[in-house]
């Protein structure tokens, strides 16, 4: 899938203030009070293998303003999402953790992250459809840098091909889709959050360099909404997410 760079920023800052206690009333799953009222429904809460749960928050436009993720150690991050113009900045427990630069259709230009032990800047570019088609980031962590080149080819609608290349290795991972499960999670996607047109289904299997990584599975609810979905690796080991819908 699309780099996951939203979630690698805020497990960084939240480790760096986290100050919530671990005790069992924080294991109580947060509850989102404020569903999406512009869709028919919106993604509420996920819930990975019944430990890791997160909750999205919206505003009346529909636009995600924020997040409360607990992990299995039962510690709890809240993120905000602070959008000012075509600038978006990303709050974790309070403290900044990037800023997205929005183009004209709403898609990031750049990510840029400035924080004390890590730093990282992405430069995206874009099809005339809006698909993400290659991306440059340069990433500093502990004062060790590098540099990596991904380009993206698209099918159908969905994303075909990544091409990824960092310290001199080349990896090729190659998706396929359920061509007749349309992707619900198109406008709740936080991996992928700002980074161009979204898939138009639902992913099938994941290979990279020719060995199969992942295959997926789903179940839905009445409106065809996805409540679970089963991911496989190639040793048959499993991670299990358990999805909540907000419908009007």
């Amino acid at each position: 899938m699309k780099t996951k760079q939203l979630l690698l920023i805020l497990a960084t800052a939240s480790a760096l203030v986290f100050s919530c206690k671990k005790d069992d009333e924080n294991k109580t799953p947060i509850q989102n009070p404020n569903p999406n009222p512009s869709n028919s429904c919106s993604l509420s809460s996920s819930m990975l293998n019944d430990t890791g749960y997160t909750a999205l928050f919206y505003n009346t436009n529909g636009s995600i303003t924020g997040f409360v993720e607990k992990n299995p150690s039962a510690d709890t991050s809240k993120i905000e999402l602070i959008y000012d113009g075509k600038i978006v900045t990303v709050s974790a427990n309070g403290v900044t953790a990037g800023t997205y630069y929005l183009n004209s259709k709403g898609y990031a230009d750049s990510l840029i992250v400035d924080l004390s032990i890590i730093r990282m800047a992405t430069y995206n570019t874009y099809d005339s459809n809006g698909y993400l088609i290659s991306q440059n980031e340069s990433f500093e962590f502990l004062g060790t840098n590098s540099t990596t080149i991904r380009t993206y080819t698209y099918s159908g609608g969905n994303l075909s091909k990544m091409t990824e290349e960092s310290d001199g290795k080349t990896t090729v991972t190659t998706y396929e889709y359920f061509t007749d499960k349309d992707n619900k999670f198109a406008k709740n996607n936080l991996d992928a959050l700002f980074m161009g047109k979204p898939n138009a289904n639902l992913t099938k299997t994941e290979t990279i360099d020719g060995v199969l990584s992942n295959s997926y599975a789903y179940e839905f609810d009445s409106k065809s909404n996805p409540t679970k979905q089963t991911a496989t690796d190639a040793q048959g080991a499993k991670n299990i997410v358990v999805y909540n819908w907000s419908c009007k």
